[in-house]
């Protein structure tokens, strides 16, 4: 993403779409009984321009760059900006440590380097019923490499997650089973026992905004549904236990929209962005995902709406090509 869109709209989608992320390990619509699959989810739909309240702006950007340059102008220190990044700074920064207190392993699980998250949102100043629901997680992630079984529901519907922020809708479900070859703890240090694990999640997630004032953001709407699950073997090479037959299948689909006026107090207007993404499929050497990434990569499509007050759109671009949508958003 550009340095220009990183000021807010990304910045602001990827923090807090990287909240409900962490509320399920994962990026993964709190299913129905007709559902079959975690990814089978439905799509949140768009959000209408009329629905978000007027930005106050006199002129809104016509093109991609222009609307880069205008929300480049949104301090960091904005007091929405600056209230999610209190709530979540210590995200990815922390490690969990497994029920001996010895730090779990990189290995087959990349997936700690989710699970850690949780560490972050824990320690922080959030309301007494996340902190609760997260707390016992936390207790039960750090368990896992001897119970070898995690079974999660968390709901936070009506919780506050910072000062500004409405967690709406905040609905997850969560497991994850862990096979050894000896029938006991799994050993973190060597994963020599290391046999099979299996795992899916649910989200269903809305954010609306509370008590919002002093900020370029006048208004904004979050909504996310989005659901996977996965399953990892192992083999062994030179006597030594390796991932095997990684199988994984995904979906989300999101939308982020907001009002705002920059600090010049004349651009601004209202983006609208949708994005739903999708993949399946199965790696037999998942060691191999290091160098070629894009196997697990989703299926993309992106779309970004900018319009003025009255509703009318003054630019908008569709990408379906993950490697576009970068390029775009980093050129300058």
């Amino acid at each position: 993403m550009s340095r220009a869109l990183l000021k807010f709209a990304p910045r602001f989608f990827s923090i807090v779409a990287g909240a409900s992320i962490l509320l399920v390990l994962a990026t993964c619509s709190q299913p129905s009984s007709s559902q079959t699959n975690p990814s089978d989810i439905a799509s949140v739909g768009t959000v209408s321009p009329s629905a978000l309240a007027n930005s106050g702006a006199t002129s809104t950007p016509s093109t991609l760059s222009a609307t880069k340059a205008a929300l480049s102008a949104i301090p960091s220190s904005d007091v929405l900006l600056n209230d999610i990044g209190t709530s979540l700074n210590t995200i990815g920064s922390m490690s969990i440590t497994g029920a001996k207190g010895a730090p779990l392993p990189r290995g087959p699980g990349s997936l700690t380097k989710a699970l850690s998250a949780f560490n972050g949102l824990v320690n922080k100043s959030l309301s007494s019923d996340i902190t609760s629901q997260l707390s016992k997680i936390m207790t039960d992630i750090k368990n896992f490499p001897t119970s070898k079984s995690l079974n999660e529901t968390i709901n936070l519907n009506g919780d506050s997650l910072g000062q500004y922020i409405k967690l709406t809708t905040a609905t997850s479900n969560f497991s994850a089973s862990l096979v050894t070859s000896d029938g006991g703890p799994l050993n973190t240090s060597s994963m020599a026992n290391f046999q099979s694990a299996t795992g899916q999640a649910t989200l269903s997630l809305v954010v609306d905004p509370q008590n919002l004032t002093g900020s370029a953001v006048k208004d904004f709407k979050l909504r996310i549904n989005a659901g996977g699950s996965f399953s990892l073997g192992a083999t062994t090479v030179n006597g030594l236990v390796q991932p095997a037959n990684f199988v994984f299948d995904y979906a989300e689909s999101a939308v982020l929209a907001f009002s705002f006026l920059n600090p010049d107090g004349i651009t601004g207007g209202k983006v609208v962005i949708t994005a739903n993404a999708k993949n399946k499929g199965t790696l037999a050497d998942p060691t191999t995902l290091g160098g070629n990434p894009s196997t697990v990569a989703p299926n993309i499509t992106v779309s970004v709406t900018v319009c003025d007050d009255s509703g009318n759109t003054r630019y908008t671009q569709t990408w379906t090509d993950l490697a576009s949508l970068v390029t775009d958003f980093s050129a300058p």
